[in-house]
């Protein structure tokens, strides 16, 4: 049971996404933002912060190659739809933020002292924490159903980095990832979730190390937003289901670290935090072709 309930069509990866290597997803429209649309706002505020903290690291270990390909994550992630939207509501906010990357960009090429590279990087982050209050309508940020998809959409970019980090995506074949996921949504209910030990020793090479380090980076983000809002939103009646997500959020970690074969992320998302957080918040389940496509996010983001 939910104390605030609305409904509205979750945008999930479906078992067709799994199958068929699709691309994540992701458009935030101008004007009033509608519920779905808000949490995506937020994901795309989240998913920038995560790059800021890669690029503090590696700046910090003199790394500033690494620090300059999150950087043009970055980049890829604030679009010109999301700018121009932004805009709408508050040029010097749309610019400021231009202006900052830009700002990086320029001290990390030029490795300019590390304080004032840090100090860059605090800044945008402040600017991002005002482009929530000006964007969105403050009581979007309280609805439950907004911390539900935000919760979603943050678990999407997690699957989608970690595919792309692997020189072959580790997923099975259509007709097995179908098999694998059913047999993962049912085995969870008898026995809770078990990681599966690759056999192939190349199943831990990594390839793209951006998006590897922006899936580790995902994972403490993913756990924050849902003590903080999804498990504050729900009641005792829903604690099965909090409890296998709970369990399968403590997973995420390790398969991540261990960097395990794609599929036991796709498993543990697929099947089964996202049907369980469908059951506590009543949200509808639409095919993904039926969603609109994620600025940054798409099958080339890890050629770059």
């Amino acid at each position: 049971m939910l104390k605030s309930k609305s409904k509205i069509f979750l945008y999930v990866f479906t078992l067709a996404f799994i199958s068929t290597g699709g691309n994540t997803i992701f458009n935030v429209f101008a004007h009033s933002l509608s519920t779905d649309e808000t949490s995506l706002f937020l994901s795309f505020v989240d998913e920038i912060k995560v790059q800021d903290k890669l690029i503090k690291k590696f700046v910090s270990e003199d790394d500033y190659d690494k620090a300059e390909k999150h950087l043009s994550r970055i980049s890829q992630l604030y679009t010109d739809e999301i700018r121009y939207e932004l805009s709408e509501r508050n040029e010097r906010i749309a610019n400021e933020i231009t202006e900052t990357i830009s700002v990086i960009g320029d001290h990390i090429i030029q490795k300019t002292a590390k304080e004032e590279i840090m100090n860059s990087i605090d800044n945008l982050d402040a600017i991002l924490d005002e482009s929530v209050s000006v964007r969105l309508e403050a009581v979007s940020l309280n609805n439950s159903t907004v911390h539900a998809l935000h919760f979603a959409q943050l678990l999407n970019s997690l699957d989608s980095n970690y595919k792309h980090s692997f020189i072959i995506p580790h997923f099975l074949p259509s007709s097995e990832t179908s098999k694998a996921m059913h047999d993962s949504a049912n085995s969870q209910h008898k026995e809770g979730y078990k990681i599966n030990e690759p056999t192939v020793s190349n199943n831990k090479t990594i390839s793209d190390f951006i998006s590897y380090e922006t899936a580790k980076g995902l994972i403490s983000v993913i756990k924050n937003i849902y003590n903080s809002t999804v498990k504050q939103d729900v009641t005792e009646t829903t604690s099965v289901q909090l409890d296998k997500m709970v369990d399968a959020l403590n997973q995420l970690g390790l398969v991540v670290d261990s960097k395990l074969p794609y599929i036991e992320i796709a498993k543990l998302i697929h099947g089964i935090i996202h049907p369980n957080l469908m059951e506590v918040y009543k949200l509808n389940h639409i095919n993904i072709n039926e969603s609109k496509p994620i600025a940054g996010y798409n099958d080339t983001i890890s050629k770059r």
